[in-house]
């Protein structure tokens, strides 16, 4: 029977022995140390690993909580996707800080500046855990236990190989010894041991990452700190990325990477001969991982790259405490999360949020906390809880802070996660202890797009300059934005999508020279010029006008709607999808060309008043085709433009409007 109350729950649990002595120690570090559940050796003791702490016995969680917070990890793994997509939200809520976490500062700025340049990626990956405890206060025992969210990690998400590899470990325990020397009362069975698939998930995530950046013989950066003692958790996924995927890994730092890397043709990022899919940060997280502006630049330089970084700086600042605070707000969380039971049941995994700023609220919870410091735990804007302040050193740390500093930190309710008697193994030794479990749910999220040209131009007829006399491309070129969620199931993302548009130019047949705009031919020996070179002298975008220079004819190649907004319509077999179509390109000179299409998020009111202006996503080339001659045009493919594919989804769009 699962326990309905705190009484309930804290009679049901098993209680274990703190006589260590009659414990034998030897078949559980022997196993550790051949399952590989290590860490490697201070370099003091001269060895080159011992065995990771563990508890000998696993500790109580409630199933209908274990249930509850496991189903909706992709809930939460969609909602800080959104937080991280929704630039207005994510810069105005950090730029709420103001200068008092320096740290915060030039993360959120290294953002700006890589929003500013438009840098392209292929894909976004992130590797979550959200932490819970256990809320169970003995002094209630008719409430309900209640898994409370401690902190939703985004960036060097630590422990996924050893903590599923510590679960075999109690299964063998359970297997092998029936815990009967640990057990004092209570009962342990196989079926309350859940199967934890975090050891493979990460190293499949990645792969997922390094196949959307589409270079096989690439390799995967693993950034690391010096000196990592947590070695072996990393090492498993090196392993899996290997075995299963046969992708190579290679370790860095981020001084490693200002001194081993450049950034090479196409924006990629290159160790040597040997190019960057990913850069899966283990490292990162905390100032002390950026002693020097060496640091800073060996992050900046992956990405200002086409590496795809684990995570993105967008899902960095995603993290931070103040977002977690400004997202317990009522109907802040309802902001990302349509379905309103899943928006229900993530509030009831927070407990009490609270700035420390100078506001009216602020200073209420300012003035809480001072009066009652052991209800509280103030928290800065870091990963990990080693950082966090409780009980009656709060009124302390408060006291030293100025106001702009206690702009820096948050205030949360103290989860009352009940005490639990354990044994602990450490550094080869039994500890009877009483410990507090955190539990952690790991979250895989992978968001890539597609961007296809389901319709190909084959050939067109030369068009004159007059309106009246243009020949659009046969076929019209017909574009489809396909969006994936981590299962790879495609989705319809509409306020993603609206914002979006496709522009069009006119390049070679090799791909090496922009004809959108060229100089008219006087005689035969006249030359094409590169509209992309005109650009760059002139000082303005191929998105910009073009003036012609003194003495120089320069007029557009290339005819019609340029631009064409995404439409969210039903294909030939009822399919919904988002599409791009361009009917009435046409082009002046005789040739063979392709069409380059570039993909871009238009800014919108959700990006704030001070948007950056467009971003550039992505882009595709059409397969060359020819422009032919009045003379030798062999006429237009198939059946008229009115009864095409195109037509079913271009009456589709009028229809929708």
């Amino acid at each position: 029977m699962t326990p309905q109350t705190n009484a309930e729950f804290l009679s049901a649990r098993p209680q274990y022995t703190q006589c260590v002595s009659q414990l034998h120690v030897d078949e559980a570090v022997d196993w550790e140390a051949t399952h590989g559940l290590l860490l490697r050796a201070p370099k003091a003791d001269g060895l080159g690993f011992v065995p990771a702490p563990v508890a000998l016995g696993p500790s109580p969680i409630p199933r209908r909580e274990f249930d509850k917070v496991a189903m909706l990890q992709p809930v939460f793994n969609q909602l800080f996707d959104r937080v991280s997509r929704d630039h207005e939200f994510l810069t105005s809520t950090l730029e709420s800080l103001g200068s008092s976490d320096e740290f915060t500062s030039r993360v959120l700025a290294m953002y700006t500046r890589q929003r500013l340049l438009g840098v392209w990626k292929p894909g976004v990956v992130g590797m979550h855990r959200s932490d819970y405890l256990i809320h169970a206060p003995s002094d209630e025992p008719e409430a309900s236990p209640l898994a409370k969210q401690v902190e939703f990690n985004t960036i060097a998400s630590s422990f996924a190989s050893l903590s599923s590899i510590a679960g075999d470990f109690h299964r063998f325990m359970l297997a092998k010894t029936e815990y009967k020397d640990l057990l004092q009362s209570g009962t342990i069975t196989k079926e309350q041991l859940p199967a934890n698939e975090s050891l493979t998930s990460i190293g499949d995530g990645i792969a997922a990452g390094f196949e959307l950046y589409g270079s096989p013989s690439a390799v995967v950066a693993m950034v690391v700190q010096p000196n990592e003692r947590n070695i072996y958790d990393q090492r498993w996924v090196e392993r899996r990325l290997w075995e299963k995927h046969q992708i190579h890994v290679v370790r860095l730092t981020f001084g490693d990477i200002v001194d081993k890397c450049v950034i090479g043709d196409d924006n990629r990022l290159f160790m040597g001969d040997k190019e960057i899919a990913v850069a899966y940060y283990r490292s990162g997280y905390a100032p002390t991982d950026f002693p020097s502006e060496k640091e800073w630049d060996g992050r900046w330089l992956v990405e200002s790259s086409r590496a795809i970084p684990v995570p993105s700086l967008a899902y960095h600042l995603a993290g931070c405490k103040k977002i977690q605070q400004v997202l317990a707000q009522p109907g802040v969380v309802e902001r990302f999360i349509d379905d309103q039971q899943m928006a229900e049941l993530v509030r009831e995994c927070f407990v009490g949020l609270y700035p420390l700023d100078n506001t009216s609220e602020g200073q209420k919870a300012y003035d809480l906390a001072m009066a009652n410091p052991s209800n509280y735990v103030v928290k800065p804007q870091r990963e990990g809880g080693g950082y966090n302040t409780y009980g009656d050193d709060v009124p302390k740390l408060l006291s030293s802070l100025s106001d702009e500093e206690r702009r820096g930190y948050i205030l949360m309710d103290l989860i009352r996660a009940p005490g639990f008697n354990n044994v602990l193994l450490r550094n080869g030794q039994l500890v009877a202890s009483e410990v507090v479990s955190e539990l952690g749910i790991y979250g895989v999220w992978v968001r890539s797009f597609r961007l296809l040209i389901v319709q190909q131009p084959v050939r067109a007829r030369m068009c004159g300059s007059s309106d009246k006399d243009w020949r659009p491309v046969s076929p019209p070129p017909v574009l489809k934005l396909e969006l994936y969620d981590t299962e790879g199931h495609m989705v319809i993302d509409d306020r993603f999508m609206q914002f979006l548009v496709i522009h069009t130019t006119l390049w070679t047949e090799d791909q090496s020279e922009e004809l959108t705009v060229v100089e008219l031919p006087h005689n035969t020996n006249s030359k094409r010029i590169s509209a992309a070179a005109k650009c760059r002298k002139r000082g303005v975008t191929q998105f910009g006008y073009m003036s012609t220079e003194p003495g120089r004819e320069l007029e557009n190649n290339l005819l019609g709607d340029y631009s064409a907004s995404s439409s969210i319509v039903e294909d030939v077999v009822g399919e919904r999808g988002c599409y791009f179509v361009f009917p009435n390109l046409s082009i002046r000179l005789e040739g063979r060309y392709r069409l380059k299409f570039s993909l871009i998020k238009l800014p919108s009111m959700m990006d704030g008043y001070n948007a950056m202006g467009p971003a550039f996503l992505a882009c595709e080339f059409t397969d060359p085709f020819d422009v032919y001659s009045i003379k030798t045009f062999p006429g237009m493919i198939g059946k008229p433009f009115g009864q095409t594919l195109v037509t079913v989804i271009w009456v589709s769009i009028l229809i929708m409007v």
